[in-house]
């Protein structure tokens, strides 16, 4: 994941990777764990219908409802009442972390329709702390933010007949977090990043006189790719997210081992396909 172009992942025969970014865990789409009933690692050479990269590939499958209700639920967190000093500051930092993730599946008609349903919450309240020294250090502060990640989905399969399957799936994650702090930059280059991404995805599976199956595969993805200033540091208002300096094409500046200034950036893709599989025996 961490070179452009070097991996793959295909949830339910849909390409989610997204080539703009060459890896990050925050950068590529995300799906609740929940939500996943098997997955697939292909390390080796694999053939065309799985993908378009020079190294691995993931292949997932979702979850879908069976006839039977059911559905599972978890909650983990993390705080910093168990960490340690920081080496550097010589003091525990601010944190927590809270994830939650809850699923439901079951019968829309017995034997013919079917969903499923998953959500996944994680909330990381958080401080990054600038640490320069020199004539710089009257800037240095603490500046606390909270990183979110939303993930959902939702499944419906119908058999319409002993031939003939259609499955729908809608998926997203919205995930907004910060960068910031460190012994070079200056408060104002605190960013909020925001990643959002949704998927739609259906396919119609045909079974043809007993020895043939065709599969009719169509989606579109959308991603959102937001960077930008997110506190006015002067004030600690957070009512306007841009500070008026950086509006619009904002000035660099960059001193000895001091950068004051960073740029915004607002980016949108989709990307939609359709293919067509037919096998014979």
């Amino acid at each position: 994941q961490n070179r452009q172009g070097y991996s793959q992942t295909n949830v339910d025969g849909q390409q989610v990777t997204r080539n703009y970014h060459s890896g990050g865990d925050n950068e590529q789409a995300g799906f609740s764990r929940d939500a996943i009933q098997e997955f697939q690692v292909v390390a080796n050479r694999f053939d065309a219908t799985q993908g378009r990269s020079a190294g691995m590939v993931v292949n997932a499958i979702t979850k879908s409802g069976t006839n039977t209700f059911s559905g599972s639920g978890g909650a983990y967190f993390r705080d910093d009442k168990f960490n340690a000093k920081d080496l550097v500051l010589d003091r525990v930092l601010p944190y927590q972390n809270q994830q939650g993730s809850v699923t439901l599946g079951g019968p829309i008609l017995l034997d013919r329709v079917h969903f499923f349903g998953a959500y996944e919450y994680d909330r990381t309240p958080h401080t990054n702390s600038y640490t320069n020294s020199g004539i710089w250090s009257q800037f240095n502060r603490d500046i606390s933010e909270t990183d979110t990640n939303k993930k959902w989905m939702a499944r419906l399969d119908l058999q319409a007949t002993s031939t003939t399957r259609f499955t729908f799936r809608g998926s997203g994650s919205n995930n907004t977090f910060f960068t910031g702090g460190g012994s070079s930059n200056h408060p104002i280059n605190e960013r909020e990043l925001r990643r959002e991404g949704d998927q739609y995805f259906g396919t119609l599976t045909s079974v043809i006189g007993g020895t043939s199956v065709n599969e009719i595969k169509g989606g579109v993805t959308y991603y959102l790719r937001s960077d930008r200033p997110a506190v006015n540091v002067w004030n600690g208002n957070k009512e306007f997210p841009y500070h008026p300096v950086l509006d619009g094409s904002p000035p660099i500046f960059r001193f000895n081992g001091y950068t004051v200034g960073s740029t915004p950036l607002a980016l949108v893709l989709d990307t939609t396909n359709l293919r067509d599989d037919y096998t014979t025996s």
